[in-house]
């Protein structure tokens, strides 16, 4: 009776121990495949940097926005912006280099505040897209950049016209004094005439 006892003592024991290490088990595997299953999102395209950055209030002329991510992108993968009225802006171009994506606009924005779209195709293939916004309040500067060429220009044609009417003050005094000369010498020619036909007159009597 003894020896059956500690014989069964014994089995429920080493179930005892068989059941903890299979729940050790269990858990063990339960962290892997959680590990797992984040390894390919942590590989998906996330932005890094960006310029204009979010939230950025830009007090000079900007055309171009650049997008920096994690991972390397593929063609396809595109950017515009829309402003606060609802407006598209479509970029003239958009190059992906690598990890990077440039789009570049035709001209300059004009005031206002932007949000940036972007959609990008990852090296794993997935699609990722998000938005961001940034200000721009360059006006004073671009009015007054175009003030100082307005000005510059005026003051060219100014100088241009001045130089003009020099020439022509100069041509006009030359052509005097060339008028002037020709008068000059006619008369001189005209009294030696005079003086010679005065003598032979006096000559022949």
């Amino acid at each position: 009776m003894k020896i059956s006892f500690v014989k069964l003592t014994v089995e429920k024991k080493e179930y005892r121990m068989i059941m903890v290490k299979k729940k050790l088990i269990g858990a063990l595997l339960l962290v892997l495949s959680g590990f797992i299953g984040i390894a390919p999102v942590s590989a998906h395209s996330v932005l890094q940097e960006a310029t204009p950055s979010a939230g950025a209030e830009l007090d000079e002329p900007v055309n171009t926005v650049e997008l920096w991510f994690n991972t390397k992108i593929e063609n396809g993968s595109s950017l515009y912006l829309t402003t606060e009225e609802g407006e598209k802006v479509e970029p003239a171009t958009v190059e992906i280099k690598d990890k990077t994506l440039i789009a570049k606009f035709s001209e300059d924005l004009s005031d206002g505040v932007y949000q940036v779209n972007w959609e990008v195709l990852g090296a794993d293939g997935h699609i990722i897209s998000n938005q961001y916004s940034f200000t721009v309040s360059a006006g004073q500067d671009i009015n007054q950049h175009k003030e100082d060429s307005e000005k510059t220009q005026t003051e060219t044609e100014s100088n241009s016209q001045q130089d003009n009417s020099e020439v022509s003050s100069d041509e006009t005094e030359t052509g005097n004094n060339s008028g002037s000369y020709v008068i000059i010498i006619l008369l001189v020619l005209a009294g030696a005439g005079l003086i010679a036909w005065m003598s032979f007159s006096r000559s022949k009597k």
